[in-house]
This record gives structure tokens, sequence and C-alpha cells, in this order.
């Protein structure tokens, strides 16, 4: 197999038959994109706009059918891997190198997971490869054409409407240029690409002109301070790393540090400094900022293609046969996440007896759940839960209510998505859901809405997973749901 598009064309194909399975159900994360876009708009409560016009163009499409969004969030995957190929070629010269850097970062874990999850990191992903891909054709031809600026600009704005990490982009282009070639910052073209780009933030920033600026909030958010304490910064820097031999492969992941002191070498080798400015610079600064807060691993997802070809350079005269083995363990590792997901339920009981519960935001056991919830209530026009919004998202998708499903929320404050889904329909049959998390939590309704039906029939309890004791649900049913009973609503206007 030595065409490098053969290759990703089959590995594609295989991905495609691995999801025929369905070893992996819609994530929490995904169907509650999924219900973004059922309400088309210029931004949302947590992220840019782009995955939830993503879905509001695939769901009339696709409707609930899974492999259908596991089948595009995997052609996204795919076309990452061509422009990474691409950027390689086009940066060393050297096709046999790009062909094995392909082959590695296709065969590490994160590129598997994030291929198979159609959240904001796939696009993400797609847009950065394809932004690095079009700058690197402007770094390196002597005269670059308007098609590579606009190249540059289309994949820009796709990425910032994608994740505000796109951001990060502008200044390492910046500085990539200062480095390798001071005169395109003497460019007209380059300044409208970088800051035309910004024009795609004005939907998100419009939006939230009239929200409360409640995107930038939740942003600001993640970046709290957490208490400091030296062991406080080593086990939260232990956290990261640890998740992060696992998602680029343990061998990949010691030998980015082995090739740092490499990095003399910027200057003189073009293709090195500028994965070492994609990939490391950006691992680095993500690694000091867990001096003052948690990290989530899939954070600097967006360097790990850096990382991937930065390694390879470094060793690729000194050490060929551990970037093998290191390639090979990656691929292994992915093969078994990929065999452990297709056997998952019925490893779920020997797991769970050697004391691993399934996890609330996985998709195991929501299924049963929407089953037996559609079991006793099957008349049930829409849904008002006192739940996490993973659970009615999930509920929404496998049940069929789409558009149907409304979270309580009795404070002032906006907590997520579901604040903007409007009020839930007058006069219609509706199921009402109580979550108690643990078991010194309330399985009572919350008092407001328990006024808000005229009449409540307890239908019974359900449990999220047969091998979880907790969370557990309260099902209710009220065949006439009237907000306006409480006299004040705790939803936005419909």
């Amino acid at each position: 197999m030595h065409s490098p598009y053969f290759y990703i064309i089959t590995l594609t194909i295989l991905r495609l038959v691995w999801h025929v399975f369905q070893p992996i159900g819609m994530a929490g994360d995904e169907t509650y994109y999924w219900l973004w876009g059922f309400y088309p708009d210029w931004g949302y409560y947590s992220k840019p706009p782009l995955i939830g016009w993503i879905y509001g163009v695939l769901n009339p499409l696709f409707q609930n059918n899974t492999f259908l969004f596991k089948a595009f969030t995997t052609l996204l995957g795919s076309g990452s891997l061509v422009f990474f190929y691409k950027t390689i070629q086009l940066l060393t010269k050297n096709q046999k190198l790009a062909f094995k850097c392909l082959i590695a970062y296709s065969l590490i874990p994160t590129q598997l997971l994030i291929s198979s999850f159609l959240t904001v990191d796939s696009p993400l992903l797609f847009s950065w490869t394809g932004a690095c891909y079009f700058f690197a054709r402007i770094l390196c031809k002597p005269t670059s054409s308007l098609s590579d600026f606009l190249g540059l600009f289309v994949f820009l704005s796709l990425g910032h409407l994608s994740k505000q990490m796109m951001l990060v982009q502008l200044p390492l282009i910046i500085l990539t240029s200062l480095i390798y070639k001071p005169e395109l910052l003497k460019t007209v073209k380059l300044w409208f690409t970088l800051i035309g780009s910004l024009l795609a933030l004005l939907p998100s920033i419009v939006w939230n002109s009239k929200n409360g600026w409640i995107t930038f909030q939740h942003t600001a958010h993640h970046f709290e301070k957490a208490p400091f304490g030296f062991l406080e910064f080593i086990q939260r820097l232990i956290e990261l790393y640890g998740s992060l031999m696992v998602l680029l492969s343990p061998i990949f992941f010691v030998l980015i540090f082995k090739a740092i002191p490499k990095l003399k070498q910027i200057r003189s080798n073009k293709a090195f400094g500028f994965y070492a400015l994609f990939g490391v610079l950006g691992f680095l600064i993500v690694s000091l900022l867990t001096i003052r807060q948690s990290i989530n691993a899939n954070w600097p997802a967006s360097f790990f293609p850096g990382l991937i070809a930065f390694i390879f350079i470094a060793f690729e005269q000194s050490h060929r046969r551990l970037l093998t083995v290191g390639t090979a363990f990656a691929g292994s590792l992915s093969l078994a996440f990929a065999l452990f997901f297709i056997f998952l339920e019925p490893l779920s009981k020997p797991l769970f007896n050697a004391g691993l519960e399934p996890q609330r935001r996985a998709w195991l056991g929501y299924p049963k759940f929407a089953q037996e919830l559609k079991a006793l209530a099957p008349e049930g026009e829409q849904i008002i839960g006192d739940s996490h919004r993973f659970v009615l998202s999930q509920l929404a998708y496998l049940g069929g209510f789409q558009k149907n499903v409304y979270q309580w929320n009795a404070t002032d404050e906006i907590k997520n998505q579901f604040d903007f889904f409007g009020t839930p329909y007058k006069n219609k049959k509706t199921i009402l859901i109580k979550e108690q998390r643990h078991p010194h939590d309330s399985n009572k309704l919350p008092e407001n809405l328990r006024l808000a039906c005229e009449s409540l029939t307890y239908l019974g309890e359900l449990r999220f997973h047969p091998l979880r004791e907790y969370p557990k649900y309260k099902i209710f049913f009220t065949n006439n749901f009237n907000h306006t009973i409480q006299g004040q609503s705790s939803f936005h206007a419909h």
C-alpha cells in the first residue's frame, strides 16, 4: 500500500464498516448538539454556531440514524488526514517521511476517537489541518497565489465558527512568518486574510450581545483559577499526561520530550520549526496551565498532528526503528479500543464486578432507559426533566421527542442551551422526570414544577443502567401541563 490516498480510503472504509456494528452510540455531547440543530441560531450557549448548523443541515436528512452521523464525522477525520499528509509532504519534500507520519497519526487513539464523535472537535481538526496546509503553501512558495490566501481564509473562518481554540492559529501564523518569511508580514493579503477571518466571529458576537455574553462567560469559566499548591499542580499535570499517554500512545508521548532538546534546529529546518510551533509550543503552554487549573485532555487536540510530525522529523534519521515500533504500538492500542467498544455491553458486568461502573456520560444504558420510559408512558407527547442535559438529549434522540424535551431550571441563572429552547406546550400529555444522582439527593419533583400540573400520576422508578445504583429517575405523568398555573414560568418564551 504505497499510495497515501489509497491508505486513507482503505482506513475510512474500515472505520465505516466498524460503525456498521454500532460499537458506540451517540454520546451525550453529540445528542446535545443534535438538539441544537433543531434550533438554528447565530450562536449557542457554550460554542460558536458551526456544530449547531451542521446538525441543522444533517438532521432533516439523517433523522436519528446513528451510522450516518458517525459516517459524516469519519469523513471529516479522513479529510484531516489528507491535509495533514499534504502539509508534511510540502514542508519536508519527503514523500516517504510524510507517508510514515500519516500512518502514525491516523493510528493514534485520539484520531480514532475524534473521527468517531460528531462534536466540535472533528470540524475543528478538519479546519485546523486545512488552514495549516494553505499556510504552508504560502510559506513555501516564492509567490503565493490568491487562491492560497482564499483557502487559508476559508479554513480559518470555519475554525473560528467551530471552536474558540482556532484563534490560537493567528499568532502562530504571525510568529512562523516572522521566523521563516518575514516579508509575508508586509503583505496586505496576509493581514486581510487573518483579520478578515475574524468576521466569522460576528454571528456569535451578535448573538451574545443579545444574550448577556453568555458564551464568553462560559469560556471564561474554563479558566477559573484553582487553589494553587505544588502537590495540586503535580497531580493535575499527572492527570493530563496520563490521559495524553493513552491518546497519543506512550512511545510517541515520551518521544515528544526526547525531541525537545532538538529545538535549537528551529531556524535551520523550516519543517521542524513549523511543527515545533504548531505542535510543541501549544502543548507546553497547555501543560503550564495545569499550574492554575485542571485541563481537559481534548483541549490540546489541535496540537496532536503537529506533535506527531515533530517527533518524526526529529528522529527520522536516528530512531527509525523506534518510530516504527511506536506506530505499531499506537495501532495496536487503537485496535484494542475498537474491539473493546464492540464488546463493551457484554463486558460491562465483569467490569462492574471488578469495580468499574458504566459511566453516565457514555451511551451504555441509554437505549434501554429510553425504551423503558416509552413503555411507562407511551402516550407522552413531551418531556420535562429535572435532570442532566445529556440525559434529556439522549431521551430526545432515542425516544423521538426532538423539539419536545425541556429541562427544568428553577434558578435565574442560564445553565446550558436548554434554557434557550423555549416553553413546553400547554395542554400536552407530559412526562416528568426527577433525577436522583446520589443517595442524599431529593427524589421529589420541585414544588413549582408540581404545581404546574393539574393532575399528577407517579409511574415508577428507572435507573440509568441496570448495573448502577445511581442515578435513579422518578417518572411522573400529567395529561395537562400548564406552566402558568404557578404564576411564573421557569422557561424562556416559546
